[in-house]
């Protein structure tokens, strides 16, 4: 998860998936894919993990997808509202994020909802 200086919430999913074969990462028919692999249950993991945030938050995030190993066709893609880039966008794919600003004290609900890993 990113939060903004204003407290725009970005729920980030990081995914490493083989180019093997020339295998790219693409949305067919409203799904998506990386070669001959259905990804379309990464995608509902991920809207399912961003309403979760939003629910704990008080406050819409924007789920984003960033993708290491196999390309992205096109540099982005969306699929059921879930932004999709490679690595190299992914700080303008938070930057331009469409999830609505959640106020200054977004940070701070966050530490208490979601403590670090220990």
């Amino acid at each position: 998860m990113a939060i903004g200086p204003r407290g725009q919430v970005v729920v980030i999913d990081s995914k490493r998936w083989s180019a093997k074969n020339g295998a790219a990462v693409q949305v067919r028919n409203g799904r998506l894919w990386c070669g001959p692999h259905d990804r379309a249950q990464a995608v509902q993991t991920l809207l399912w993990e961003t309403r979760t945030v939003s629910k704990h938050l008080g406050c819409p995030a924007a789920p984003v997808m960033v993708i290491h190993g196999a390309p992205v066709t096109a540099g982005i893609l969306q699929a059921n509202g879930v932004t999709i880039v490679g690595a190299a966008g992914l700080i303008k794919a938070v930057t331009t994020a469409r999830g609505s600003v959640c106020g200054v004290g977004a940070a701070s609900r966050a530490e208490v909802r979601f403590p670090p890993y220990r």
